[in-house]
């Protein structure tokens, strides 16, 4: 009877050598995980939407589109275009109510104007 790659040479090798074995499969757990695609990107237009419809509710703010740049499962900066962002008082709103929501400085958050 003919025997299979693993039982000739992946299991006498593992019974050998369970040290190894064990830090081979941490090594290849480890690739797979920075592969993978980082925490909140499939929640993000969800989470997107409702901030966009959150600054929509601001006097002045208009039509809004939001984009959130999110690393590790935190949001690092934000986006907007909105048509009333050619106001201070509008720009310096939405910045707090994004910086309040993620902890983000103001530096972090752009609000522009929305083209026509």
């Amino acid at each position: 009877m003919r025997r299979s790659v693993s039982e000739n040479l992946i299991l006498p090798f593992i019974k050998k050598n369970p040290a190894v074995a064990f830090f081979a499969l941490l090594l290849i757990l480890g690739v797979l995980l920075m592969l993978a695609p980082s925490g909140g990107g499939e929640d993000s237009p969800v989470e997107e939407a409702r901030v966009a419809e959150l600054c929509g509710g601001v006097r002045g703010v208009g039509r809004c589109s939001v984009m959130l740049n999110i690393k590790e499962g935190e949001v690092v900066s934000a986006a907007v275009l909105c048509e009333g962002a050619d106001s201070p008082a509008v720009e310096s709103q939405i910045k707090e109510l994004i910086s309040s929501l993620y902890g983000i400085g103001y530096n972090r958050i752009s609000v522009l104007k929305i083209s026509e």
